[in-house]
C-alpha cells in the first residue's frame, strides 16, 4: 500500500514535499517463534527537499525486534532519523522481528510504518499470519526492469510462478495480483479471469501435486506518476483447502 502526503495549502506553482511509502514482508505465514523480515521502501516524490524526516515502525505486540539495516536510532528499536530527503531517491530499511512463541495460531500480526517531517506524513502497513502448518506452495515473483525511467523506460513485466509441493491436488487456486497505483495494466498471459482496476484475478480450477502455474503481466507507467515513486506489486495465492501464500516485488521510478 502506498500513500502520498502533500501540503494542502500550497499553491499549484509552489514547491512541495510528498512522500511515497511501501512496506512488504518476506512471508505471509510464519510459525510461532519464527522470524519475519519487513522491507520499508520510501522516497520523496515532491519538488523540494524534505528536512527533519523521521521513519517509525509500530510493531504488533506479538513481535520482538531482532535487527535492522540500517540500524535504528540509538536507544530505540523502531525509529530512524533520516534528516534531509531529496526528491527522486528511493531508499530502504530492512527490519527483522521474531514472533512470540506463545502467539496463538491464526493471529494476524500487523505492523505500521510512518514517514513524516514537520508538515507531511504517509503510512504503510503489512500483515503476517501465525500458522502451525507448512504451506504446500512455492511462489516466485520477479519483475523487470526493476526501476522505470520517465520518458525512457516506461514498461515493466512481472512474472509469477507457482508450484504445488503438496501430495494432493489443490482446487480453485486463486492468484490475486495488485498492480501499483502508478502503473496501468497492458496485458497478461493468461488473461485475468476477472479484473477490477489494478487488481487482477486468475483462477486455476485444479493444480495437481508437483504441477506448476505461471502468469506474466505487462504494465506501463502512468503519465502522472512522479519520479521517486515506490512501485510495490503484491501477489496473493489462496485455495479451497485454506492454503495461502503471498510475495511482493518492489521497484521504483527514476
Amino acid at each position: 500500500m502506498v500513500l502520498l502526503g502533500c501540503l494542502l495549502n500550497a499553491s499549484v506553482a509552489a514547491a512541495q514535499v510528498a512522500f511515497s511509502l511501501a512496506q512488504v514482508g518476506n512471508q505471509s505465514l510464519v510459525k510461532p517463534g519464527g522470524l519475519v523480515a519487513y522491507t520499508i521502501s520510501y522516497s520523496n516524490v515532491g519538488t523540494q527537499a524534505a528536512t527533519g524526516v523521521v521513519i517509525s515502525e509500530a510493531y504488533d505486540p506479538n513481535l520482538t525486534f531482532v535487527s535492522a539495516n540500517p540500524a535504528p536510532d540509538a536507544g530505540t528499536t523502531n525509529q530512524w532519523s533520516i534528516g534531509t530527503l531529496t526528491p527522486g531517491l528511493i531508499k530502504q530499511i530492512v527490519v527483522k522481528v521474531r514472533v512470540a512463541a506463545a502467539a496463538p495460531i491464526g493471529t494476524a500480526l500487523s505492523t505500521l510504518a510512518t514517514i513524516s517531517d514537520a508538515s507531511v506524513s504517509a503510512q504503510a502497513g503489512v500483515t503476517t499470519t501465525v500458522s502451525q502448518s507448512t504451506r504446500p506452495y512455492v511462489l516466485t515473483h520477479t519483475g523487470g526492469p526493476r526501476n522505470l525511467r520517465i520518458g525512457v523506460v516506461t514498461k515493466i513485466r512481472y512474472k509469477l510462478k507457482l508450484r504445488n509441493l503438496g501430495t494432493s491436488d489443490t482446487t480453485t487456486v486463486t492468484i490475486t495480483d495488485t498492480l501499483p497505483a502508478g502503473l496501468a495494466f497492458v496485458q497478461s498471459v493468461p488473461m485475468p479471469t476477472s479484473r477490477d482496476g489494478n487488481t487482477l484475478t486468475y483462477v486455476i480450477p485444479v493444480l495437481p501435486s508437483e504441477a506448476f502455474a505461471s502468469v506474466t503481466i505487462d504494465a506501463a507507467l502512468r503519465s502522472d506518476t512522479a519520479a521517486g515513486t515506490v512501485l510495490a506489486n503484491t501477489a496473493v495465492v489462496t485455495d479451497d483447502q485454506g492454503n495461502t501464500i503471498a510475495k511482493a516485488f518492489v521497484g521504483g521510478v527514476r
